[in-house]
This record gives C-alpha cells, sequence and structure tokens, in this order.
C-alpha cells in the first residue's frame, strides 16, 4: 500500500485526462476510481479519485469540487525537484500548454513556473 503524502488537485471534468497526462511525464502508476454512472452535470463518469505514483512525486486528484466550484488561484503550485537543467528542461515541455508561445527559459534560474492546459501550476526547481 502506498502510503506517501501527496499533493490533491481538484479539476472541472478533465481530472483523467490531466492524469494521463502528468503520467506520461512523471511515469509511475495511475489508479483512477470513477463513479459507474453518468452524473448530471459531466459529460463522462467523473472521477471520484485519482493518484499517480511515481518516484518524483504523489498526486492525488478529482472532478468532485467543493459547493463553491473550482475556483483557479496564483496561491498554490507543485513543486517539482530537478538535478539538473536537462531533466528540468523535459517536464517543462511535455506540460507546457501547447497554445502558449515556446518556452524561453533561463537556465540560470533556480525555479521556472509554468501554468499547464488543466490550469495547474508547477514550479521546477534545482536541487
Amino acid at each position: 500500500a502506498y502510503t506517501k503524502t501527496g499533493i490533491f488537485i481538484t479539476f472541472s471534468g478533465n481530472c483523467r485526462e490531466a492524469f494521463a497526462a502528468y503520467q506520461t511525464c512523471f511515469g509511475g502508476e495511475l489508479f483512477v476510481k470513477q463513479f459507474e454512472q453518468p452524473i448530471e452535470g459531466f459529460a463522462d463518469s467523473p472521477v471520484i479519485r485519482a493518484t499517480l505514483y511515481s518516484d518524483k512525486l504523489v498526486l492525488h486528484g478529482s472532478d468532485l469540487v467543493h459547493n463553491e466550484g473550482k475556483r483557479v488561484g496564483n496561491n498554490m503550485a507543485v513543486l517539482v525537484n530537478c538535478t539538473c537543467n536537462d531533466e528540468r528542461l523535459v517536464y517543462l515541455q511535455q506540460l507546457q500548454n501547447k497554445n502558449d508561445a515556446p518556452l524561453s527559459i533561463d537556465e540560470d534560474q533556480p525555479m521556472i513556473e509554468i501554468t499547464d492546459r488543466f490550469d495547474v501550476r508547477w514550479i521546477f526547481s534545482l536541487i
């Protein structure tokens, strides 16, 4: 059983898609539990809980949000520690929103932040 503490992210119906993208980026094992029946207000059966266990991080997520709905803010980001610039560049390229301009990366920056296409903020830090 996996018991590591992780980060929990809420989505608006695209949790499965987001976690598939994160598994492509970070590798690891992905577990997804969905409702078996369609739920009103969702195009597909919503994800109750998705969990990605990789060597780099543990992510949890769901399509179920609090009554006030999903709010995107700038007060939280997922921090990923990288061992070198090449590793960091791979993650940045994989998570970059394809509609954005190409990344201009200053390799001397200790931390680089991006927001992916699922409105999740990421910080890639050199350790």
